[in-house]
């Protein structure tokens, strides 16, 4: 064998081992990348995942807030304004005020015939209409 021959033959050799070795690299980045892949495919499906169960999170606190926002309307539709429980409370006090009035009167008229039991069953039916009246008026 002459110089060149081995030279070649040299060089095959070197060159069929950094073949191999580039094979070798090139199927450990290969094994890489499909490791980094499927990496990507779990985190993927992880994050879909987590995402689904925050929109099903969101939807039922969305439900729960619809529920007690209608509640709210509801309960407020039983509420009495403020300017017309006034006004009835303005009416109330007239008409006891004239109802005291009115007993005043008929005391001075008949100048002592009334006796007290007579005030007192008067009072007394003042008294009772009002505790009928008042709660209907209010929750009218």
């Amino acid at each position: 064998m002459d110089i060149d021959e081995t030279f070649k033959e040299l060089c095959n050799i070197k060159h069929a081992k950094l073949e191999r070795e580039i094979i070798l690299k090139d199927s450990k980045i290969c094994v890489q990348l499909e490791s980094i892949r499927a990496e990507i495919l779990l985190r993927s499906e992880a994050a879909e995942t987590a995402l689904n169960l925050k929109t099903s999170d969101m939807d039922k606190r969305l439900h729960v807030l619809n529920e007690l926002r209608a509640e709210v309307m509801r309960d407020r539709e039983l509420l009495l304004r403020k300017d017309s429980y006034d006004a009835k409370v303005a009416y109330y006090d007239r008409f006891v005020s004239d109802a005291s009035q009115a007993l005043t009167r008929m005391e001075t008229r008949y100048e002592g015939r009334i006796t007290f039991a007579t005030v007192l069953s008067s009072f007394s039916a003042i008294i009772a209409v009002l505790a009928v009246v008042v709660p209907w008026l209010i929750h009218r």
